[in-house]
């Protein structure tokens, strides 16, 4: 969620979105890029994805179209993301917790062991 508008995936692995004053059970999404993602989160004005390399994707929120490309801005492999403004912490696919400071991240920086365990 940003401003008044939630961000989802839907079975197409697009991002589409929705006026939180217009929700209901019978509102429309539009779709709102283009390309692949599993999953997204956002921080500030960047909507961070997950695509189906399982490499971590960007693109600037308030210049997003539904023909807007990602940018690659870090290597996987990752399954799930949640982001501070920050920080990127990704779930990798051996189910632990990795971490990333955006001001330093590019597409070869390595992530850092968050923390010991592993989650669902």
């Amino acid at each position: 969620v940003e401003d008044d508008v939630i961000y989802g995936v839907n079975r197409d692995m697009r991002v589409c979105k929705q006026a939180l004053s217009e929700l209901s059970r019978t509102s429309e999404w539009s779709v709102a890029s283009s390309g692949m993602v599993s999953a997204v989160t956002i921080a500030g004005d960047t909507i961070y994805g997950i695509g189906p390399d399982r490499r971590v994707w960007k693109q600037n929120l308030s210049s997003m179209t539904p023909s807007s490309d990602w940018d690659l801005v870090a290597r996987g492999p990752m399954k799930s993301i949640a982001a501070t403004r920050h920080t990127l912490y990704a779930v990798g696919i051996d189910s632990k917790i990795y971490r990333q400071a955006v001001a330093s991240m590019h597409p070869l920086s390595a992530w850092e062991l968050a923390a010991d365990g592993e989650v669902a």
